[in-house]
């Protein structure tokens, strides 16, 4: 049996449609895979108060994953949410870090004094041993987050108000994040 040329176009096409298709759906080009989690100590006024925030995510299928999280101490909560591959859940809002600012921002977006989210791009900088963009929000005074550089995960997030100073660091992940001194050994 001979096959037309205008099969073989038409076979070609659907091969190249499926491959884009397949590239589109596995690669995202975010830190987001199966079993990622995040787990940030809190900090208040320099001081180790025993409390952390915990982020879990597990596939549900090739888009959505679901995120369990987890506080202990300072706020004493368990929850659930889905979100897609992107960090957004359903109602199309990206989920936030444990102090404030989002969990992750793509690295792309990152450029000296751009808007994102309300927050303005101030500088690159190395923080609590982590290479990261420094984020300034525009509504708050004294509220900063740190980015990682190559991934765009939050490792820190800053907010004071009045006399009181609220940290929280990214201490222990199995993202592919650079290293830092407050990442704890396994």
């Amino acid at each position: 049996m001979k096959l037309k040329k205008s099969t073989y176009v038409l076979l070609i096409c659907l091969v190249i449609c499926f491959g884009f298709f397949v590239w589109t759906v596995l690669y995202t080009g975010t830190p987001m895979r199966n079993g990622l989690y995040l787990r940030y100590k809190l900090v208040q006024n320099g001081v180790d108060i025993e409390s952390y925030q915990k982020f879990s995510f597990s596939r549900i299928n090739l888009r959505y994953f679901t995120v369990d999280i987890e506080s202990k101490g300072l706020i004493e909560s368990k929850g659930k949410d889905r979100v897609d591959c992107y960090f957004t859940n359903e109602e199309d809002c990206l989920l936030t870090g444990p102090v404030g600012g989002l969990l992750w921002i793509d690295p792309d977006d990152f450029k000296k004094d751009a808007i994102i989210a309300g927050s303005q791009v101030q500088k690159t900088a190395a923080w609590k041993g982590y290479n990261v963009w420094v984020l300034k929000d525009q509504s708050l005074e004294n509220c900063y987050g740190y980015y990682d550089q190559r991934t765009g995960l939050q490792v820190g997030f800053e907010n004071q108000w009045s006399s009181k100073k609220l940290e929280a660091i990214l201490t222990q992940t199995n993202a592919k994040v650079l290293g830092s001194t407050y990442l704890e050994k396994k």
